[in-house]
């Protein structure tokens, strides 16, 4: 009987060694997250079999009146584990639009616009991904500029008609708060009190600085709903439906005075913008269990952990905010856990909205020795692999009296 019980308290992801994993923990549910594609940038310049350097073609969206001309990996780098997208204050003379001629009009509304070849009064850095996707958990962790009047963003976009997924824009000036929203092209996403038909989206306030410190931002896209997270709190929920695969974009845009989202930056500043990305993570579910897992009686963790590189999370958004939530109920308790093996370390999050409980976990040898084990709760830390010798390892977490474990080996 006992040993039939374990078998159910334990809810094991059967991956290979090596492999990364999120679990999302929610109420009575489990689940596993593989990671599936991504970048974090530890090389000395963008891998450009993952990413190339213009949004669709163009070097600049000028339906949004934006100023920067976006080079071809010159106002890019890779630096101590971090990609760094650079705004420079610099005149440039370039196509708007590469597939079309100098001399070519370009025409908005059935209006004439401006022939193809403009100047522009800055260069900034955009990365877009080769791959397209289709539904997925799509994270990022970055940190936006100090300098007013800059507009970095997280996003994803694709189909024709566009679709558009924005999981962050923001606007230098309001550190504090970041826009979430979805483009549905017929505006398909909710009514509104006056029965019009609207795209869902607004400014979420938030108690962090982003200008100050790392952040992580991410979605949930399933074929029935977006989920918004920020620091693993759903901040919103888009119930809008997307099918359509998407490419992935992050960038620093720098808006005008007069453009949607007006102010642009001071003219007379010439300093170096720099908008820093740790990484970009995609994963896909594995499995569900629904089944309710209770009293886990090996799930005895002591705390005698040593940790490098700490980075705590502060609580989440102000309660009060304009955005369709949904069901709150759904998200309390709910987290997000990531082990991530990489070449010198092991890194682990945990992210989420706690109530009373913390998870925690424990690192065992082959011989099943214990070597580690503490709690984790809201933060993102680093175990150096120094720690280890050559060999087969578990990693099990418990929370909510759920139990998941991972095996992994270091080389």
């Amino acid at each position: 009987m006992l040993k039939k019980q374990l078998i159910i308290l334990l809810l094991f992801a059967s991956i290979i060694a090596n492999a990364q994993v999120m679990w999302q923990f929610k109420k009575d549910t489990v689940i596993t997250w593989n990671y599936t594609d991504g970048d974090e940038f530890n090389g000395d310049k963008v891998d450009e079999s993952k990413w190339h350097y213009t949004p669709g073609g163009t070097h600049s969206i000028f339906n949004n009146l934006e100023q920067q001309y976006y080079t071809n990996g010159q106002n890019h780098k890779e630096i101590n584990g971090q990609l760094q997208l650079i705004a420079k204050k610099e005149d440039i003379t370039s196509r708007i639009i590469d597939w079309k001629n100098d001399s070519d009009s370009l025409i908005i509304d059935k209006k004439f616009y401006t022939i193809n070849k403009k100047k522009f009064g800055y260069t900034s850095g955009l990365i877009e991904s080769i791959k397209t996707h289709k539904y997925g958990f799509f994270e990022c962790r970055l940190k936006i500029p100090i300098e007013k009047g800059y507009w970095p963003a997280f996003w994803l976009h694709g189909g024709y008609p566009n679709e558009e997924i924005d999981m962050m824009e923001s606007k230098t000036e309001k550190p504090n708060q970041i826009h979430i929203d979805t483009h549905c092209p017929n505006h398909c996403d909710y009514v509104n009190y006056f029965f019009q038909k609207r795209s869902y989206g607004g400014w979420a306030k938030t108690k962090y600085d982003f200008t100050k410190e790392f952040n992580i931002i991410a979605c949930d896209w399933d074929e029935n709903y977006i989920k918004f997270y920020l620091n693993g709190e759903c901040i919103g929920i888009s119930n809008v439906k997307f099918a359509t695969e998407k490419f992935l974009t992050i960038n620093l845009a720098i808006p005008s005075n007069n453009g949607p989202f007006k102010p642009g930056p001071d003219k007379k500043i010439n300093t170096e913008v720099i908008f820093a990305i740790d990484y970009i993570r995609v994963w896909n579910k594995n499995f569900k269990d629904k089944k309710e897992i209770t009293n886990p009686q090996n799930a005895d963790l002591s705390t005698n952990i040593q940790l490098t590189n700490p980075i705590n999370i502060k609580s989440g958004t102000k309660t009060k905010n304009k955005l369709v939530y949904g069901n709150k109920s759904e998200h309390i308790e709910e987290i997000f856990i990531s082990f991530f093996n990489n070449k010198d370390f092991i890194q682990l999050y945990s992210l989420g909205v706690f109530d009373k409980n913390k998870p925690t976990y424990k690192i065992t040898s082959e011989d099943n020795i214990e070597l580690m084990s503490g709690n984790i709760q809201n933060q993102v830390f680093n175990i150096s692999k120094e720690t280890f010798t050559k060999g087969e390892y578990s990693l099990v977490i418990s929370f909510n009296n759920k139990l998941v474990k991972k095996s992994f080996r270091v080389d």
